[in-house]
């Protein structure tokens, strides 16, 4: 009984928590679905975007930090069966219904193209592992996802172990891989994915900051501050191994993306506004079909305003109606599974 209470007393005093990292969420998604359908309607911004801020990773920066926090708060109150089988029903059923979508649509237009069909290439992206491979990934968004899944395996694992809080500190590791790969695109010139340790980096952050608010650590502090010199300083080290992301473009996009989530982590004790918890409801299925949206919206000949609006507001639409007809009734189904039991000792 005494650890129910705690528990729950635990869970009540997070639900403010909960709304600001809803609210990020939302901010988030809004900004990579204006980043991708400004930039393929609007000319000069793309350039511009490529050049001092893209806001697409803006968003994906904030994305990684929230989920820090979120998986070792679920850990910390859910077993291991519980916290797999609920994050496969989150996950899964609505991206492969997207993945479908994305298909289906391609055969449609004749836009699908010989590499989709390879069976390897089918087959990762099934798997949601495409991000953490060369394999091309067919929702244009999703290649984050595999890397999202890595974060999950290395913090359930350590759960297990019972070493969850230490598991923050795999976030210097990953810095430390991160800047090794920057040196290594300068030394040999080639291009490493440089981001994938930099994202697991940021999640940590995430993970940091929630045993600051929940333990106490001073961990933080130190992980927070070698990330503002470090990512910056083998940025420009790395320099441009990938043309599409020029250094300064690269490490302004981190920080604002870091800020972002510090603005509102600042503030979190506030009432998050309705519409941006409801926007983080629906993120998930925002982040994913916006792309499909907006090529069909393209498809129509609209002038780039009402192009853009019309994206934008379908966007949201259908990431509504996803979210409603697919995503929650999965996500109850997972309950259902997995069941109530006891919150884990560690």
């Amino acid at each position: 009984m005494a650890s129910t209470t705690a528990t729950a007393g635990t869970l009540q005093s997070s639900r403010p928590k909960i709304a600001f990292l809803e609210a990020v969420r939302g901010v988030a998604a809004l900004v990579v679905v204006l980043q991708h359908i400004f930039a393929a309607q609007i000319p000069l911004f793309a350039e511009w975007s490529r050049d001092y801020v893209d806001f697409g990773r803006v968003g994906v920066v904030a994305f990684f930090v929230v989920s820090g926090y979120v998986i070792p708060l679920s850990l910390e109150h859910q077993s291991a069966k519980v916290f797999v089988v609920r994050r496969l029903f989150r996950l899964f059923p609505l991206y492969w219904l997207t993945l479908v979508l994305y298909i289906v649509f391609a055969l449609a237009t004749g836009t699908f193209s010989t590499q989709n069909a390879m069976p390897v290439v089918l087959i990762t992206n099934v798997l949601m592992l495409q991000g953490l491979t060369p394999v091309l990934t067919i929702i244009p968004t999703a290649w984050t996802l595999g890397i999202e899944l890595l974060f999950y395996v290395q913090e359930l694992f350590a759960s297990l172990v019972k070493r969850l809080a230490a598991a923050v500190y795999a976030g210097y590791a990953w810095l430390a891989i991160f800047a090794l790969a920057e040196l290594a695109c300068r030394m040999l010139r080639v291009d490493l994915p440089t981001t994938l340790p930099l994202l697991l980096y940021t999640a940590a952050i995430g993970q940091a900051l929630y045993l600051r608010d929940h333990h106490g650590s001073t961990v933080w502090r130190g992980l927070v501050i070698s990330g503002l010199v470090i990512v910056p300083v083998f940025t420009y080290v790395g320099g441009m191994h990938d043309p599409a992301w020029p250094e300064f473009t690269y490490a302004v996009s981190y920080l604002i993306g870091l800020a972002l989530f510090a603005g509102f982590y600042l503030f979190a004790k506030r009432q998050a506004h309705p519409f941006l918890v409801w926007l983080g409801a629906v993120s998930y299925a925002v982040y994913l079909v916006h792309p499909l949206v907006y090529r069909a919206v393209a498809l129509t000949g609209l002038n780039p305003v009402l192009c853009i609006a019309g994206s934008v507001v379908l966007s949201l639409v259908v990431a509504w109606v996803l979210h409603r007809t697919v995503e929650l009734p999965f996500i109850a189904i997972g309950r259902r599974i997995s069941g109530r039991t006891p919150t884990p000792s560690s």
